[in-house]
Parts: C-alpha cells; structure tokens; sequence
C-alpha cells in the first residue's frame, strides 16, 4: 500500500480500519469531548459525558455538516438546527 502515491482510497481504507478501535478506546477517555470525530464515535461520548453531568444543546461533527474546517459548514448547520436567524457574526 506505502509503495505508492497515498491516495483517497488508501485514506478511505484507514479510517475504516482505524474507526473501530477509536470507537472501542473512546470510552475510556471521554472526560474531556474535543474535536475529530465523527456522528459514529459521537453517540457514546455524549452518552457518557451525559452520565458525568454535561449535556450539550447541540453536537456538530464533519459528517453530519458534510464538511469540517475550514468550511463554515459546521457552522451553518449549528446555526441551522439552533434556529439562530439572523445571524450577522458566526
């Protein structure tokens, strides 16, 4: 696979393989919810930072937007689903 140009299929194929393993280890380091996940890996951290008392008004991932930084589309969809119209500053 490394004997060549790294490709969209090749990065494709590690985050099929590398999810997993982030979803199984996840919950074991939730104390603090950052950023570089997806909806997948989303669902338990929230389940458990539920359980240690934060409750968020709304999570964003990449996947859910269609797209991460530095688009705005993250953004927007927060924006969208808080019902924040006008918003002159994002």
């Amino acid at each position: 696979m490394w004997a060549r140009c790294k490709a969209d299929d090749d990065l494709d194929l590690l985050y099929r393989e590398f999810t997993p393993i982030q979803k199984e280890v996840l919950p074991r380091h939730c104390d603090v919810i950052t950023t570089g996940f997806d909806a997948g890996m989303m669902v338990d951290l929230i389940r458990l930072a539920a359980e240690g008392g934060y409750t968020p008004d709304l999570w964003v991932t990449p996947d859910l937007a269609g797209q991460g930084r530095p688009a705005p589309w993250m953004a927007f969809y927060a924006a969208q689903k808080l019902d924040l119209y006008p918003c002159p500053r994002l």
